[in-house]
């Protein structure tokens, strides 16, 4: 039964980890996948963006930004997708408090404090930029890409 249930939470997992694959975004959008050439297709396909590429084809072949932004100028109008990588930094294992425990004396009849040290895995978060996407009229005008 153990094993069964171990099974079906890995299932699980595998689909909500599953959710931002290629094939997934394929199924949002396959008329614009289908009407590419062949070599476009293949860049699609590996992840790969290039100068020209429209929102769709873009979407396609790495997923949606983590935020969007606009600049608006006199005289140009861009949207910029923002793509980051996110990371976990092991700190280590550290003291973070105590907890407080009341002990009683059966000789003085009194309770006295005990301080039992808690330490705890520590990490932090920290979030990259690592893509910028500039559209210029509907199409890819730049691609930064932070190395």
């Amino acid at each position: 039964m153990k094993k069964l249930r171990f099974l079906l939470l890995f299932a699980a997992l595998g689909l909500l980890v599953g959710c931002n694959t290629f094939e997934k975004r394929l199924t949002q959008r396959p008329g614009v996948f289908e009407s590419l050439d062949a070599d476009t297709q293949a860049k699609i396909r590996a992840g790969i963006i290039d100068i020209g590429y429209t929102a769709d084809m873009v979407f396609l072949a790495i997923g949606n930004p983590d935020s969007r932004s606009d600049h608006i100028t006199a005289t140009e109008r861009k949207k910029v997708w923002i793509y980051n990588a996110y990371h976990r930094d092991y700190h280590g294992v550290q003291h973070v408090g105590y907890h407080r425990y009341l002990r009683y004396n059966p000789v003085a009849k009194t309770y006295y404090p005990i301080y039992v040290p808690i330490m705890a895995d520590v990490y932090s978060d920290r979030i990259e930029l690592r893509l910028r996407v500039v559209f210029e009229d509907g199409k890819v005008s730049q691609i930064e890409q932070v190395i």
